[in-house]
């Protein structure tokens, strides 16, 4: 979706300048180029945990890029110096790190810059304000907006655009100063009222992602009951035991609850387990934790390496060995503590959770909480 926005975008911006069809073709293949390698940073930043974890992320993008198509549409009937790369910049901040915006920023002032032949002193004002902007906005992320900030974000927007008029006509009109200051205050109403907002909606992000992936509905959650129910079952269970048990102890409870649900993933596709799971998850731009958690299943060739693993791993061998016990025998012909001890106490004293981070304290909280859960 994101390519059909981007290569339609391009074709009705080359059709609202009127070019020939041979400089449409280059102009379009022009984009095309960029996107190809734009959307496989794309996917690399995101499995590397540097984008928000949602699938409503790329929605978002996608939104945004629209947004972007709209601004450089509505820019052409106006000056060029005076495009408004700036709040562009801003606004593709919000859903992209740092990289990628800096990039998004010069592709979309390059694009303007050519679909409306201007010359190269409107690409260079272009390129310097949207570079400015991009790197702006990302301070801003994490900085809180000042008047200093704000009188930057003013003069650059407002007052580069004239001094690149004068270094390309040799002269300064008293005409420019309304579209200078208009586009200096644009520019600074989106970075004090807009920004914010719209950064603050990108940080409930990961959230969400969590709650996307533990959804009844959500889709890879279908598959596993289509697969089989028993496993489905499975999968509930150790959910609902590791969330408990990082809730206990303070941990990451959403974390503990999607790498439980999801532990066994990889079982759906058979051998290699661990590899399948990896890539079904990558696939689906699960969160960068609950993926180190399934490269951990089941702790026979890397042991736990976050307190979340271990967390799920000793979720996963209680409801494991009670659904066994449960099989040979009726739950009342056996204790639920006893069996949970013991499993614990092996792990324990085999150094298996030495690795995650866990404390003994934490250990013994989570293990007597598994022993009293109603876990079947």
């Amino acid at each position: 979706m994101i390519a059909a926005v981007f290569l339609i975008g391009t074709f009705l911006l080359a059709l609202r300048k009127n070019l020939l069809i041979d400089e449409m073709i280059v102009v379009i293949a022009l984009t095309a180029t960029f996107l190809l390698s734009f959307l496989l940073i794309l996917r690399n930043e995101r499995l590397k945990n540097r984008l928000s974890y949602n699938a409503t992320s790329y929605l978002r993008m996608m939104i945004v890029f629209i947004i972007c198509f709209v601004i450089v549409f509505i820019g052409t009937f106006f000056a060029d110096f005076f495009f408004p790369v700036m709040p562009l910049a801003f606004l593709l901040t919000v859903v992209m790190n740092g990289k990628l915006s800096l990039s998004m920023t010069i592709f979309f002032a390059a694009l303007f810059s050519v679909i409306s032949a201007s010359g190269s002193f409107v690409l260079l004002c272009l390129l310097l304000v949207g570079t400015i902007g991009a790197l702006m906005a990302d301070y801003l992320r994490d900085e809180k907006l000042t008047l200093f900030t704000g009188l930057i974000i003013f003069c650059v927007s407002a007052f580069v655009p004239c001094l690149f008029i004068w270094l390309s006509y040799g002269t300064l009109s008293i005409d420019v100063l309304p579209s200078s200051l208009a586009i200096g205050l644009v520019s600074v109403l989106f970075a004090f009222v807009l920004f914010p907002k719209l950064v603050e909606a990108d940080k409930r992000e990961p959230t969400s992602a969590y709650d996307m992936i533990l959804d009844a509905d959500y889709s890879l959650s279908k598959d596993i009951r289509l697969f089989s129910m028993e496993e489905y079952e499975h999968a509930m269970r150790v959910r609902r035991a590791a969330e408990s048990c990082a809730f206990v102890i303070g941990a990451k409870d959403r974390t503990a609850a999607a790498g439980g649900f999801y532990y066994r993933l990889g079982i759906m596709e058979g051998e290699p387990y661990i590899e399948n799971a990896i890539r079904i998850a990558e696939d689906h731009c699960f969160p960068s934790d609950v993926i180190q958690i399934l490269s951990e299943y089941p702790g026979d060739g890397r042991l736990p390496t976050t307190v979340e693993s271990a967390i799920v791993h000793m979720a996963s061998t209680s409801v494991t060995k009670l659904e066994e016990e449960y099989r040979k025998a009726p739950q009342t012909e056996w204790n639920q503590s006893m069996i949970i001890y013991q499993a614990m106490n092996e792990l324990s004293a085999k150094g298996f959770y030495d690795k995650s981070g866990m404390s003994i304290n934490q250990f013994l909280r989570i293990r007597d909480l598994l022993a009293k859960l109603d876990i079947l």
